[in-house]
């Protein structure tokens, strides 16, 4: 399956995160997909580590955006893919990793995307 097929699909599941409550969301269930290195349609699983994370402590200058953290594996060509909680519906956009660490990887709240 391609991934505009997938991404067509999971788009109907669309979540405000405004209406989660930030709190409940740390360790739950996060699912990643995208592309990594070319491997279309790739699925990683992990939990919610943390959210409200800075862009300074992400070391990205001048973005107003808390992120979502995840130890979901997110690697280079997942940016832009799908977080999903446990029920499918998107939270998030996979956005960034910190280069050198392994398991921590950051999504921007869906709700900062539409």
């Amino acid at each position: 399956m391609r991934w505009s097929l997938i991404c067509d699909q999971v788009t109907r599941c669309l979540m405000n995160s405004t209406s989660l409550n930030c709190q409940r969301l740390r360790a739950t269930s996060a699912i990643a997909m995208g592309n990594p290195l070319g491997l279309d349609s790739t699925v990683t699983a992990g939990i919610i580590s943390a959210t409200g994370r800075s862009s300074g402590q992400l070391r990205i200058p001048d973005q107003r955006v808390n992120f979502i953290q995840t130890d979901a594996a997110i690697n280079p060509g997942n940016s832009g893919g799908p977080l999903l909680n446990a029920q499918g519906q998107v939270i998030g956009m996979n956005t960034a990793i910190i280069q050198g660490a392994q398991s921590i990887g950051f999504a921007i709240p869906i709700n900062k995307v539409q």
